[in-house]
C-alpha cells in the first residue's frame, strides 16, 4: 500500500466496506498493513498515553522507512501460523475524545522529523457501533529516515517493524537527491483577517494572499515550476512575477458534505535563480508571490467555502499537489487545510489532470 502498490480506492477514501473487505478476505499484517484494537488510544490507566504513543510512532516510522504503509485501528486479531488475521471490527473509538486532529498532532510531535504528508480517516461504524469510529492512518513512503518516540529508526520487515542500522538510516536518507518543495497560501503577517465591503457593490475590496514556498529536503532547489489555480468568481489578479495560463479547468471542493465548483483561473510561475533566490530547508517559507481576491459581501450560505490549489515541480523531484481551503462568511476570512477534503480538477486528481492538461 506504499507508492508503488496499486490499489482500487486510496486509503484515505476508504469507507467502512473497504475495512471489512479486509476482514472478510483475512488479509494478513504484512509489509504495508497493520492492525490495531481501538484500546490503544484508551486514557486509562495513565500509562496508556506513552504507550500509545510508543507503538503508533513505532509502526509510523517502520512504514516511512520502508515502502509506506497502512494502520488500521479498531480491529480485532487473530493469530493464525505466526500471522496477524483481522478477525472484526471491535466497539470503535470515541471521535469527541480521540478525534482526527489529535491523532495527526500526537504523532507528528513526538517523531522526527515530522510527516506532512500523513493523512488520517475517520470510518463511521454502522449498527450499534454507529457512533464510533475506525482510523486509517496513511503513511507515505519517506525521502528522509524517521525516528520513533523511543529514539529509535525502525523499518517494515515482512510484517514486522525492526530496528535499523547506521548503513540502513544512511540509504533511506539517501532516497531523494533533489528538493522537496510545498506552497501554501497564507495571510500576510500584520493583515488581518477582515474584509472591507466596497460600498454598495455587494462586494468587498480586493483581499491579499500570498503564495509561499517550503522546502523540506536538505538539497536547495534552484529551479522549479509553481502552479496555482483560484475560482473566477474570486476574480484573481495575476499573482506576482506570475504570468496567466490559458486554460480553465473546473476546480470543485467537497468540504463538511457541501460540494463547490467553477471555472479556474490558472496561473504559473518559473522560479529560476540568479533571477529568485533559491529556496532553501527552512523554518519560514519563502514567499513567491502575492495575488489579491474578492468576496460577496454576503453568502446564501455561511460559511462559504472556496477551494485554492498548487503544483510544484523541480528537477529530480516528484511533482507535489496540495490545497488550502477559503472559509468566509463575508465579513472575516480563514484559511485551512484538510487532507480529507477532496479538490479535484475537471473531475480528475490535480496530478492527474495536470499529466495532459487540454487549453481552452
Amino acid at each position: 500500500m506504499g507508492e508503488n502498490v496499486a490499489l482500487p480506492k486510496p486509503p484515505w477514501e476508504w469507507e467502512q466496506v473497504d475495512v471489512q473487505e479486509l476482514i472478510d478476505n483475512k488479509t494478513p499484517e504484512d509489509l504495508h498493513t497493520e492492525y490495531k484494537e481501538s484500546r490503544l488510544l484508551a486514557k486509562t490507566p495513565p500509562s496508556a498515553k506513552g504507550n500509545c504513543v510508543k507503538k503508533l510512532t513505532k509502526t509510523v516510522s517502520a512504514f516511512n522507512n520502508a515502502d509506506g504503509g497502512v494502520i488500521i485501528i479498531g480491529i480485532e486479531e487473530a493469530k493464525e501460523e505466526g500471522k496477524n488475521y483481522p478477525r472484526g471490527l471491535d466497539g470503535g473509538v470515541d471521535e469527541s475524545q480521540f478525534g482526527k486532529t489529535w491523532l495527526v498532532q500526537i504523532i507528528n510531535s513526538n517523531i522526527s522529523p515530522s510527516i506532512p504528508d500523513l493523512r488520517v480517516k475517520p470510518i463511521k461504524l454502522s449498527g450499534e457501533n454507529e457512533e464510533k469510529v475506525a482510523y486509517v492512518i496513511w503513511v507515505p513512503k519517506g525521502a528522509r529516515a524517521v525516528q520513533a518516540r523511543d529514539l529509535i529508526y525502525y523499518q517494515r520487515v515482512e510484517d514486522q517493524s525492526l530496528p535499523m542500522r547506521d548503513y540502513q538510516i544512511q540509504d533511506v536518507n539517501n532516497r531523494s537527491t533533489g528538493p522537496d518543495l510545498r506552497l501554501s497560501f497564507e495571510i500576510p503577517l500584520g493583515q488581518g483577517n477582515i474584509l472591507t465591503q466596497a460600498g454598495d457593490t455587494g462586494n468587498t475590496t480586493p483581499f491579499r494572499i500570498s503564495v509561499v514556498a517550503t522546502n523540506l529536503s536538505d538539497t536547495v532547489a534552484e529551479l522549479a515550476l509553481f502552479t496555482i489555480m483560484v475560482p473566477q468568481r474570486l476574480a484573481p489578479t495575476e499573482p506576482t512575477s506570475f504570468h496567466k495560463m490559458n486554460l480553465q479547468p473546473k476546480i470543485a471542493l467537497q468540504y463538511t458534505g457541501r460540494n463547490t465548483s467553477d471555472n479556474c483561473r490558472v496561473f504559473q510561475k518559473y522560479h529560476r535563480t540568479p533571477d529568485s533566490p533559491p529556496i532553501f530547508r527552512q523554518v519560514q517559507p519563502t514567499v513567491i508571490g502575492n495575488l489579491n481576491i474578492t468576496f460577496k459581501a454576503a453568502y446564501e450560505k455561511s460559511p462559504h467555502y472556496e477551494p485554492l490549489l498548487w503544483i510544484a515541480e523541480s528537477p529530480r523531484m516528484q511533482p507535489k499537489s496540495g490545497g488550502n481551503i477559503i472559509v468566509t462568511d463575508g465579513h472575516h476570512v480563514e484559511l485551512k487545510t484538510d487532507p480529507e477534503a477532496p479538490i479535484t480538477l475537471d473531475d480528475k486528481e490535480p496530478l492527474d489532470y495536470w499529466k495532459n492538461p487540454a487549453s481552452t
